[in-house]
């Protein structure tokens, strides 16, 4: 039970994080090109697409030209690769943090992580094509 209890804070604090940081995204959307010319170049850029050697995979299974649609109506500034491996690194560090607090390997609880760290990516992408597509 008290398992229950942590995840759902867990939980309550990331909504709340995130609520946070999609608000400050829309009061940018807003501003002026010439305020954020500055402002992109200082963020750091992490190239995720060198972390594993996902684009074969992706080409064969015909999800390469599906994500480059999707983070190209999303102005997201990642590779269709990128964004496949950020998906992995998601999936395995809920995998293991679930692991880490429930204080055993529960078979149930890593395949919530999974299937959340999996499917997590694709609601933020579609929250940012149906904010964009509401500006215009």
């Amino acid at each position: 039970m008290s398992v229950l209890i942590y995840f759902l804070i867990i939980s309550a604090v990331g909504l709340v994080v995130w609520g946070v940081i999609l608000s400050q995204q829309s009061r940018s959307m807003r501003m002026p090109k010439s305020s954020l010319v500055n402002h992109k170049s200082s963020q750091p850029q992490i190239d995720l697409s060198r972390l594993l050697p996902v684009r074969s995979f992706l080409e064969k299974t015909g999800m390469f030209s599906k994500l480059k649609k999707v983070t190209e109506a999303a102005h997201v500034n990642i590779s269709p690769e990128g964004f496949f491996n950020l998906k992995i690194l998601l999936m395995l560090g809920l995998a293991i943090s679930v692991s880490v607090v429930a204080g055993k390997v529960d078979p149930l609880y890593i395949l919530m992580a999974l299937a959340i760290g999996y499917i997590a990516p694709d609601f933020y992408l579609k929250q940012k094509i149906s904010k964009r597509k509401y500006l215009i």
